[in-house]
């Protein structure tokens, strides 16, 4: 089954469009403190239908790391008015939900999707090179492995002291069920 399937790493800034040819540039390495999250991506598109594709993860640190499936989301109406930074402004299917990944994982012909990796560094983590192996395998065959080096600097990131608030917008909530503000 080898060459069934494309894989490359990619920043977690990157977006996979599952309907248009895969140009960022793979991203194998990076740095990060003890105690951050660190995430990126592994992009992969079949040559063919493979049915029952999974991904397995071989790392030292593979306790502290989580693997979600990049989704879908349809998008009707992307905007109006745009500046230059925008990546698309037609209707579409975007990537954005990250899921949970189930056993299987889609991997339709010709597309490109995404698997995203969160790794949650332990305060106490070894400083030095971390290898990350994402093995893909379907019908009990490897078609596909990549290797993130995780570089983590014997430093650790502070305690956030950032506050967090969430507003709370009682007007719009009641035009929404068209009763009156604070009813």
């Amino acid at each position: 089954m080898a060459g069934f399937l494309q894989t490359r790493l990619l920043s977690s800034l990157e977006k996979v469009f599952a309907d248009e040819q895969l140009q960022a540039s793979a991203s194998r390495s990076a740095t990060c403190l003890r105690g951050e999250v660190f995430s990126f991506q592994l992009a992969y598109c079949a040559r063919s239908h493979l049915r029952d594709l999974t991904v397995a993860v071989e790392s030292d640190l593979q306790r502290h790391i989580q693997v979600r499936a990049v989704s879908l989301v349809p998008s009707e109406f992307p905007g109006g008015r745009f500046d230059e930074n925008v990546l698309r402004t037609t209707p579409g299917l975007y990537p954005d939900l990250l899921m949970p990944l189930e056993q299987r994982l889609p991997a339709p012909p010709g597309q490109w999707r995404s698997l995203w990796v969160t790794v949650r560094v332990p305060a106490r983590s070894a400083a030095g090179g971390h290898e990350i192996k994402l093995v893909l395998t379907a019908a009990g065959a490897v078609v596909g492995e990549a290797v993130f080096v995780l570089e983590v600097l014997p430093v650790t990131l502070p305690a956030q002291k950032l506050k967090h608030t969430s507003w709370f917008h009682t007007d719009c909530i009641a035009t929404q069920y068209d009763v009156d503000v604070w009813s």
